[in-house]
């Protein structure tokens, strides 16, 4: 069964002038673009991006096969995320021309806005720019400039190992706070993360205010965390909430914001080390904090409370208490029906909502309540996935197989073979798109319908699926064990209570869940229990 928990890590910005990044604020780019680069020059940089979007819309709206649609939806979708990065890589070169009164960098854009940006480079590597350094040494705010600006024009032109060359020569020049957290965030996002957190490191070394000191850890926590550092992880985002905490005692209003999300750093850590009381406590304080703030702006900050509220549901589900779990997933529900109402891009999270309603329902018996969901929710993907196929199909697949469980569990077996047919049909087209990423979905699907055809006397069908769904869990046990040992338990289990295999092998079941890590979950004791029951028949 599928269910929804948001991991995403928050990386927090300070707050000045000097690093505060833009945010889509259309009088702001409209005064760059005015003062910086010409609005035609602003428009050529982009369109070679846009019009390569509207291609492949074509391209997808002609397409017929499925693998074709699959293709060119991720192409699509990639190719809009990168029109989003050079549209904020080039306000960004906006920004930093307009807040810029150097000769040098005043002459290098006049050149780069009437002869391009190779006439642009020239200039700068020029025999008369390269007299300007010697002559000019001493002053190194002015070299540390040329070098921001030789790496800003490679980013917007994704020369992204140039651009790491002449960051590197800016801090050279300049080893100010602004200049290396921006090296840092670019090493970041180049996904060099040793080095990142190398130059954050330094920062932290050597900045003393609290603010930025908080920043610099909450930062670093996500580079610990994605490195599997989980100690310095923790470490690091304890350490910053200290930090924050204590300055909100003379700012609290200002403050707010970032403790929520460096508490939701902190909860998403937890999840990962399967400490689930730790993180539904941190989740609970963000969402306190998270309420207050959306009561002040809820067109800002109504998501993030949803996003909050979602979270603690799964948490509230995954320990059996499902009043609290029905508790906040209707209201999740009712916030993020609001925001579709303004804005159709909440559409998805709508879905994902009625989806895991849909099985907090189906396990308390509330068959036709959970029914109504799944079908509002099948309906939204599958109007989706008509745009976007790579990125919605398997939300129709996981949905379709929440919703051919209910079917059999309201013994209407000829819809629940009918659906979960669909779902295996879309997991192993899936499959050829992306090798390995839906084996899981795949394996649970196929370990659902071995269960129907078991239920039907079809043993053959039975036999042949779940041996299917066994082989593809014991291959990604070998690889991750935390993440599927218990998939490894419940088809075990299912071989044995529904094709009559030797209760032998219900020793391997019982080995694995005498493990340690093991002792404290709530899903290890209960299928302990069900396999004792089956030993004393």
């Amino acid at each position: 069964m599928r269910q929804v928990l948001q991991l995403c890590l928050t990386t927090l910005a300070i707050s000045t002038t000097q690093i505060t990044k833009i945010e889509g604020d259309q009088n702001i780019v409209k005064q760059i673009v005015h003062h910086g680069l010409s609005k035609e020059r602003f428009a050529k940089l982009l369109q070679p991006y846009k019009e390569n979007i509207k291609d492949l819309e074509l391209r997808l709206s002609k397409s017929i096969t499925i693998e074709e649609k699959y293709k060119l939806s991720d192409q699509l979708e990639k190719s809009k995320k990168m029109l989003q990065v050079k549209e904020q890589q080039v306000i960004e070169l906006n920004k930093f021309i307009e807040n810029s009164n150097l000769k040098v960098i005043r002459n290098a854009i006049n050149i780069y806005d009437n002869r391009g940006l190779e006439a642009t480079l020239k200039y700068l590597r020029s025999k008369q720019v390269k007299e300007f350094e010697k002559s000019v040494h001493k002053n190194m705010k002015e070299l540390a400039a040329k070098y921001r600006l030789e790496a800003k024009l490679f980013l917007i032109t994704d020369r992204y190992d140039e651009a790491k060359g002449a960051y590197e020569n800016m801090v050279v020049y300049d080893r100010s706070f602004e200049s290396l957290f921006e090296y840092a965030n670019f090493l970041e996002k180049q996904n060099y993360f040793q080095l990142a957190q190398k130059e954050y490191e330094t920062l932290l070394f050597t900045v003393l205010k609290p603010r930025y000191r908080a920043t610099l850890l909450n930062n670093l926590g996500n580079l610990y965390q994605v490195q599997n550092q989980h100690h310095k992880a923790l470490l690091s985002y304890q350490e910053a909430l200290i930090i924050y905490k204590d300055l909100a005692k003379s700012d609290f209003d200002f403050y707010q914001f970032d403790i929520a999300n460096t508490l939701h750093n902190l909860g998403v850590y937890y999840v990962s080390q399967k400490e689930i009381q730790k993180a539904q406590e941190v989740y609970q304080e963000a969402l306190v904090i998270r309420r207050t703030l959306a009561k002040i702006k809820p067109k800002f900050y109504l998501f993030d409370v949803a996003d909050t509220l979602n979270n603690l549901a799964v948490l509230y589900y995954k320990q059996n208490q499902f009043n609290k779990a029905q508790k906040a997933y209707e209201e999740v529900l009712n916030i993020r029906q609001s925001l579709v109402q303004t804005n159709r891009a909440h559409k998805p999270y709508l879905a994902d909502t009625l989806n895991n309603l849909g099985l907090l329902y189906t396990a308390q018996n509330q068959y036709q309540k959970a029914l109504v969901l799944y079908k509002k929710g099948v309906v939204i993907y599958r109007d989706l996935a008509q745009k976007n196929p790579y990125l919605y199909q398997p939300n129709v697949a996981s949905t379709l197989n929440n919703m051919a469980n209910l079917y059999l569990a309201l013994n209407q077996k000829d819809q629940a073979l009918e659906i979960y047919q669909e779902s295996l049909k879309i997991y192993r087209e899936l499959i050829v798109i992306k090798p390995n990423i839906y084996d899981p979905d795949l394996a649970m699907t196929l370990n659902n319908l071995a269960i129907l055809y078991a239920i039907e006397n079809k043993k053959e069908k039975a036999s042949k699926a779940h041996q299917e769904a066994d082989n593809i869990y014991k291959a990604l046990t070998n690889t991750n064990p935390m993440q599927y040992e218990m998939d490894v338990v419940r088809s075990i289990i299912t071989g044995v209570i529904y094709l009559n295999q030797s209760k032998e092998t219900l020793k391997e079941a019982k080995a694995i869940l005498a493990k340690k890590r093991y002792h404290t979950n709530y899903e290890a004791h209960e299928l302990l229990k069900l396999i004792q029951s089956i030993l004393n028949q």
